[in-house]
């Protein structure tokens, strides 16, 4: 994010980052918000923890509740 941040901050294009990651930049005027109307993101996630893990069954339950029934 920090490659991006600094790439966006000479000038060389535009992105799509986190409010949060860019909020000093944003409050100081030197970055800018693009408004989009009418606009959706939509990607995968790729959920990733610890082979052995004693709470395997916990995180697998979270991501089971996040993910939309296919």
């Amino acid at each position: 994010m920090h490659a991006i941040i600094s790439l966006i901050e000479k000038d060389c294009g535009i992105t799509f980052l986190y409010k949060a990651a860019v909020a000093s930049g944003l409050q100081s005027g030197y970055l800018k918000t693009i408004p989009l109307d009418d606009f959706r993101v939509k990607h995968d996630f790729t959920f990733i923890w610890p082979k052995d893990t004693v709470f395997s069954e916990e995180i697998r339950a979270i991501c089971e509740e996040i993910l939309p029934v296919a």
